[in-house]
């Protein structure tokens, strides 16, 4: 049954790490920042690396000049794992350095899409509180009195430029 289930994980689409969707802002922070620090990591264990492989290469040149080969034969054996794991090291930041630039480049669309996401509802329940609820009655008569007060005007335009109908028994 354990080895169904394992068929069933290897049969899923691989996920893109370098993918924050659907992540908010601080997990993707924090996601980030751990392969920052990772990559960090990496690089230092490259510097000490690259100084344990100056080592053992200068203890290949001593061995060799003191005619003591097969001391020189295990130091370049030894220094040439050193070698492999510096290779390694240096594919590993390499992918590291594109994953996080690539995070980098997407956590900055995430922001910007935080940034852009609105929820209407709040933000009308916000204002309510702010400014007080819309009332709706009091914009009813303010609008019939704003035509009341318009009807007035046009009644009063008209009987100053002497039109018929105003009002005057012409």
């Amino acid at each position: 049954m354990s080895d169904d289930f394992n068929n069933m994980e290897t049969n899923l689409p691989p996920r893109d790490e370098t993918d924050l969707s659907g992540m908010d802002m601080e997990s993707a922070k924090e996601y980030v920042l751990a392969y920052m620090t990772t990559l960090k990591q990496t690089q230092r264990k490259i510097t000490e690396i690259e100084a344990e492989a100056k080592i053992w290469e200068d203890r290949v040149t001593l061995a060799e000049q003191n005619g003591k080969f097969e001391l020189k034969t295990q130091a370049e054996i030894r220094r040439d794992e050193i070698l492999a794991k510096e290779k390694k090291l240096k594919a590993e930041e390499s992918d590291l350095a594109y994953k996080v630039k690539t995070m980098l480049e997407n956590l900055k669309k995430l922001k910007n899409e935080f940034a852009f996401s609105v929820d209407a509802d709040r933000l009308l329940a916000e204002l309510e509180m702010i400014v007080g609820e819309k009332d709706e009655l009091a914009d009813k008569f303010k609008e019939e009195e704003t035509l009341s007060e318009l009807e007035k005007l046009k009644r009063k335009m008209s009987g100053e430029s002497g039109e018929p109908g105003n009002g005057s028994g012409e």
